[in-house]
C-alpha cells in the first residue's frame, strides 16, 4: 500500500506540475519525435526502461502517451522519480526520460533471534542483498517471518525494520525481532454443539492442544491457515451427517494473562439433521433410472451425506464417460423440509453428445519416436473417446518403461463434441549397465554383468547382453525383442544362451546347455495375448561322480531338446514394474520331441497367477501361485535337466536354487510336479527404494507322489527393491522356517526384473 500510494502521488505531482510547464508539449503537439533517450540510470539496464516505453521515434508528440510511459516506468518499482524532458534543437524534437533510481540493499542483518535459526529466517525473506530497495518486498518479508514464528508457537513475535542510508545509492536493512514468549494452545472448545461432543469435533480438525509429544508432532501451536481449513472440515463433517443448515462462526481466541496460553472457542449452529426423502434422476436417456439408482451410495431414507453425494456424481459421470460421453454434466438439486427433517434430492443429468478425439499431440519424447508412444494409445484420431480408454492408454504408455511420467489432457475445440488430446511425456534413461557380485553357498564367489538398452535407437526395441560368473556356474545371454514387427502388435524375440554348471553339493556332475529360443506374441482379445515359442537346446552331461545316482549316469553324453510351447497371458496390472492393483495370469503348454525332433520327449503344463491389492496408505499385498506338471511319452523318460526343483530367488527364497525336490542321498534329482505359493507386503521407503516382507512355500514331487502340502518347505524374510529404467533390482534375505540338519539358516538373493 505504501509503495502504491507513493507511486500515485509521484505520478500525479509530476503530470500536474511538470508537463504543463514544457512549452514544447504545450505548443508542438503535432510535431514528430526524432529521438528518444534515457538518462540517470545507474544499475538498471537502459533496455529494461526502453521496453516500458510505448512511444516510438517517428510518432507524433502526444501528452497522454508520454504520461502512460511515465506510469509504466514508475510501475517497475525501481525508481524514486521519473521526469520527461522534451526539447527542440536544430529542427529535431528529442524526448528524454530522466530517472532517479531507488537505492540498492548493501547489507541485511537480523537481530533478536534465539529460538529459530538464521537460515530459516533468511529463507522467508523476499528482500535480498544487491537488489533494488522495495518497500512491498520488505512488508512481505515481515509478514513471512511473523508467520514462521507463529507456526513455531511465538504468536506474539514482533518484527521491525530499520533502514540506514550508506550513500545516495546504497542502504542497509536491519530486521529487529522481538520473539516474545512461546504461546501454546491450552484448550479448544466449541459453542452451540449438541449432536457431537467437543471430543468428537476435536478429532475432525487438525489444530490440537499442546501435549508432551508436541515437540515431535509440531501440534499445539496456532496456525491461522490450518485453523481456517479446520472450519471447512467441521462444516463438511456436519454436512456428512445430515446437518446441511449448519454454520461455523469465527473462532474466538483468548490469550492468558501471562501471555503463554491460548484458548480457542469455535461457535457453531447445527440446525436439524435431514434424511433423504425423494431421490430422483432427471435428464437421463442413455442409462435407465433403475440402473443409476442401484449404483448410488445415497439411498432414500438414509441420513443425508454430502461426501456420498459427491461419490454419486463421480459414479454417474464415470458411467457416461466410459460410454464416450465425456462432457456429461451432473448436478444435484435439493429441497429441504425442516418440519419433516427431510431433503428431497434430484440429480439432473445433461448427457450431451458422444465425444470424439480430434487431434492427438505428443510432446516431450526427445529420443523416443512419436509412433512408439502413439501406438500404445487405445484410441486414434476420429475415434469415440472414453475415460477407460484414456486410463488404459496411460498404463500402456507407462508400461513401456521409457518414461518417468505421462500426462494425457483433453482440450475443448470449436466443435462441441470433439476434443484435442495432449500427451505430455518425460523420458527416462533406458540404457543400463549393471554390475554386481557376492557369495552364495551354491556358486561361492559370483559376479553379474549386464548391458541393456530397452529403447534401442528410440524404436522401442530391447537389446540385452548379460553374463554371470561363479566358481560353480556361468551363464551368458544375448537377447533381442521387437515389440511391433511389421508395424503391427506382433512381438518377436530371440535369445541365444550358454550355461555351464560344475559339480555341486546337490548334483554330482557337470552340465553344459547351449540353446536358442524364439518367440512370437499377438493380442487375441482385450488384455489377453497369445504366444508361440520354439526352443532348440543341446545338453552335455559329463564328469559324473562315481557315486552319482543311476538316473544321472544314464544321461551321460550329449542330447538335444526341440520344444514348442503355446501360452496365454492375461495382464491387468496397473504398472508392470511397480504394480499396486490388478493381476497377471499365464497358462502354458510345452511339447518336446516326436514330430518336431530332438532326443527328449515330454509334455509340460504350467500355470502361474499373481494378484495385487492396495491396502492402507501405500502398502500393497501381492499373492502368487505357481503349479507345474509334466510327463514323458513314447517310452522316453523326462531328462534330468528338465525335472522340476524349486528354491532360489524366483520360487522359495532362503533356499539355494533348485535345492528343494525329490533326492537320492544328498543329490537333488527333481520331480514331475511342482507347487509354489508366495506372499509379499510392499511398502515405500524413499524413491526409488521400496521395502517388503515375504513368506514363501513350495515343493517339487516325484512321479509316484501327489502334490503333498506337508512336504513343502517354508521361508520368510525381508527385501529391498531399487527401481531402475530396466526394472527393479531385487535384494532379498530369506530365513528357513523349517531348517533341517546341515542346512544354513538363511540365504541372500540378488536378481534383476519383476518377480510376480
Amino acid at each position: 500500500m505504501t509503495k502504491r500510494l507513493g507511486l500515485l502521488l509521484g505520478m500525479f505531482a509530476y503530470m500536474v506540475c511538470c508537463l504543463p510547464l514544457s512549452p514544447v508539449l504545450a505548443n508542438e503537439q503535432n510535431q514528430n519525435i526524432d529521438a528518444i533517450k534515457v538518462e540517470g540510470n545507474r544499475t538498471i539496464e537502459t533496455l529494461t526502461i526502453r521496453n516500458q516505453i510505448k512511444t516510438q521515434v517517428g510518432d507524433a508528440l502526444n501528452r497522454r502517451g508520454l504520461r502512460q510511459d511515465l506510469a509504466a516506468i514508475f510501475k517497475t518499482g525501481f525508481f524514486r522519480d521519473v521526469k520527461i524532458d522534451v526539447t527542440e534543437a536544430e529542427g529535431q524534437l528529442r524526448v528524454t526520460f530522466i530517472v532517479l533510481e531507488k537505492p540498492s540493499i548493501k547489507e541485511i542483518t537480523v537481530t533478536g533471534y534465539d529460538e529459530l535459526g538464521l537460515d530459516k529466517i533468511l529463507e522467508k525473506m523476499e528482500v535480498k542483498e544487491n537488489t533494488v530497495l522495495d518497500d512491498a518486498a520488505i512488508a512481505k518479508s515481515i509478514q513471512q517471518i511473523k508467520m514462521l514464528y507463529e507456526e513455531n508457537g511465538y504468536y506474539l513475535a514482533e518484527i521491525k525494520v530499520e533502514k540506514e542510508e550508506v550513500s545516495e545509492y546504497w542502504v542497509k536493512l536491519k530486521f529487529n525481532i522481538n520473539e516474545g514468549p512461546e504461546v501454546r494452545i491450552e484448550e479448544i472448545s466449541f459453542e452451540g454443539n449438541t449432536a457431537f461432543t467437543d471430543a468428537e469435533l476435536r478429532k475432525v480438525i487438525e489444530t490440537r492442544d499442546y501435549w508432551f509429544l508436541s515437540w515431535i508432532t509440531g501440534s499445539g501451536h496456532l496456525k491461522q491457515e490450518v485453523l481456517n481449513i479446520d472450519l471447512e472440515r467441521l462444516l463438511a463433517h456436519y454436512y456428512d451427517h445430515g446437518y446441511i443448515d449448519a454454520k461455523i462462526g469465527t473462532p474466538k481466541v483468548d490469550l492468558s494473562e501471562d501471555k503463554t496460553k491460548l484458548y480457542i472457542k469455535i461457535p457453531l449452529t447445527e440446525g436439524v439433521q435431514y434424511a433423504v426423502g425423494k431421490l430422483e434422476v432427471e435428464g437421463n436417456q442413455l442409462l435407465r433410472t433403475p440402473e443409476i439408482l442401484r449404483g448410488l451410495y445415497t439411498k432414500a431414507g438414509d441420513v443425508f451425506n454430502s461426501s456420498l453425494l459427491r461419490k454419486d456424481i463421480t459414479f454417474i459421470t464415470e458411467r457416461y464417460a466410459n460410454r464416450g460421453y465425456l462432457l456429461t454434466e451432473v448436478f444435484p438439486l435439493t429441497r429441504t423440509y425442516p418440519e419433516t427433517k427431510q431433503v428431497d434430492l434430484i440429480i439432473k443429468i445433461n448427457e450431451g453428445k458422444l465425444t470424439y478425439a480430434r487431434r492427438i499431440t505428443i510432446s516431450g519424447n526427445q529420443n523416443t519416436r512419436d509412433k512408439i508412444a502413439r501406438r500404445q494409445l487405445q484410441f486414434k484420431e476420429g475415434d469415440v473417446l472414453t475415460s477407460s480408454a484414456i486410463r488404459r492408454s496411460y498404463q500402456e504408455v507407462m508400461n513401456l518403461g521409457f518414461f518417468e511420467s505421462a500426462d494425457i489432457q483433453t482440450k475443448p475445440t470449436e466443435v462441441e463434441n470433439q476434443l484435442d488430446l495432449d500427451v505430455s511425456l518425460k523420458e527416462r534413461l533406458t540404457g543400463a549397465l549393471t554390475v554386481g557380485g557376492g557369495w552364495r553357498s551354491v556358486n561361492r564367489l559370483m559376479a553379474n554383468v549386464s548391458v541393456t538398452q530397452g529403447n534401442l535407437f528410440g524404436r522401442g526395441q530391447r537389446l540385452r547382453l548379460s553374463g554371470s560368473f561363479g566358481e560353480i556356474s556361468q551363464r551368458y545371454d544375448i537377447g533381442f525383442t521387437e515389440p511391433w514387427l511389421f508395424d503391427i502388435p506382433l512381438t518377436a524375440g530371440v535369445n541365444v544362451y550358454y550355461r555351464t554348471r560344475n559339480q555341486t553339493d546337490y548334483q554330482n556332475y557337470k552340465i553344459d546347455n547351449r540353446g536358442v529360443q524364439g518367440q512370437l506374441g499377438y493380442p487375441l482379445i482385450e488384455r489377453i495375448r497369445g504366444y508361440l515359442s520354439y526352443k532348440y537346446e543341446d545338453v552335455e552331461i559329463y564328469d559324473i561322480a562315481a557315486d552319482a545316482a543311476d538316473i544321472i549316469q544314464a544321461r551321460e553324453g550329449t542330447s538335444s531338446t526341440s520344444e514348442l510351447s503355446l501360452s496365454l497371458l492375461r495382464d491387468t496390472r496397473d504398472n508392470r514394474w511397480r504394480p499396486h492393483k490388478g493381476s497377471r495370469t499365464k497358462l502354458s503348454l510345452e511339447y518336446a520331441g516326436g514330430p518336431i525332433g530332438g532326443d527328449n520327449y515330454y509334455i509340460r503344463y504350467l500355470g502361474e497367477s499373481s494378484w495385487h491389492f492396495p491396502l492402507w496408505w501405500k502398502f500393497v499385498l501381492s499373492l502368487r501361485g505357481l503349479i507345474g506338471y509334466q510327463q514323458s511319452y513314447d517310452g522316453h523318460k523326462i531328462p534330468i535337466e528338465e525335472l522340476f526343483a524349486v528354491g532360489g530367488a524366483r520360487t522359495v527364497r532362503g533356499f539355494d536354487r533348485n535345492s528343494i525336490g525329490p533326492s537320492i542321498g544328498n543329490q537333488v534329482i527333481g520331480g514331475d510336479k511342482k507347487l509354489v505359493f508366495n506372499v509379499e507386503l510392499h511398502f515405500p521407503l524413499f524413491d526409488p527404494l521400496a521395502g517388503l516382507l515375504f513368506f514363501d512355500t513350495g515343493g517339487a514331487f516325484a512321479e509316484k507322489q501327489t502334490y503333498e502340502l506337508d512336504e513343502m518347505r517354508m521361508s520368510a524374510g525381508v527385501g529391498i527393491r531399487f527401481f531402475t529404467p530396466m526394472g527393479p533390482i531385487r535384494l532379498d534375505w530369506g530365513y528357513k522356517l523349517d531348517r533341517e540338519e546341515g542346512e544354513t539358516s538363511a540365504e541372500w538373493h540378488f536378481a534383476i526384473g519383476t518377480y510376480f
